[in-house]
């Protein structure tokens, strides 16, 4: 009796706090969802940018400045001052930003079969940049007797990168050069043959 007593006691408190959570939720709803007319939040905001870089200079190219920009604005970070802290940081973390919105559509585009593995393979190497950078960062301050130095050393591998995306986009522009004129070419001959039958019938 007592057990069943004490159950009882501890389902009605528990049905209790459900209740006013989901009074709570159903409160706190219309005012989670309210959006301001003409402001869009963060999120909208930082995908319309990106959407704008990316219709002006195309996917491949954008990335390849944000690789740029990350290395750049991190050795400003590391070597101009207190202004630079700001502005370097500034400039590396919006180009991560717009990195992180346009790998997506590489991996739709390049590896539309294997996205699951690509973006698995994306997320494993950014954690294991940014847990190497942490693991090192330190001691190399202490053996350099410069923690700029440490910091401005991660400038390299967006450059290593930013290489190796350039020659990727000039080896994927040559494969366009050599596709599109037999693209073309082919459809000229389509186009000739069908004028020429439309005149055959024309004729006769």
């Amino acid at each position: 009796m007592g057990g069943t007593g004490l159950r009882g006691v501890v389902e009605s408190t528990a049905g209790h706090r459900r209740s006013r959570s989901v009074a709570y939720a159903n409160w706190c709803r219309p005012f989670l969802g309210r959006r301001r007319a003409g402001r869009p939040d963060g999120d909208t905001a930082g995908k319309v940018g990106t959407n704008f870089i990316e219709r002006r200079v195309g996917v491949d190219i954008a990335i390849l400045s944000a690789l740029l920009c990350i290395a750049v604005g991190n050795f400003i970070r590391s070597y101009c001052g207190n202004v630079g802290i700001w502005l370097g940081t500034v400039i590396f973390a919006s180009s991560i930003a717009v990195g992180n919105v346009l790998v997506p559509v590489i991996v739709k585009r390049d590896y539309a079969g294997h996205i699951a593995m690509a973006t698995g393979v994306y997320s494993g190497c950014i954690t294991v940049g940014a847990a190497t950078a942490g693991l090192i960062s330190a001691p190399l301050a202490q053996v350099w007797c410069d923690w700029r130095a440490s910091l401005a050393v991660w400038s390299v591998p967006p450059l290593v990168v930013a290489a190796l995306w350039a020659l990727r986009i000039l080896h994927n522009r040559q494969i366009m050069q050599t596709t599109v004129p037999n693209v073309t070419r082919t459809n000229a001959a389509t186009t000739s043959h069908e004028s020429g039958y439309v005149v055959y019938c024309d004729v006769r």
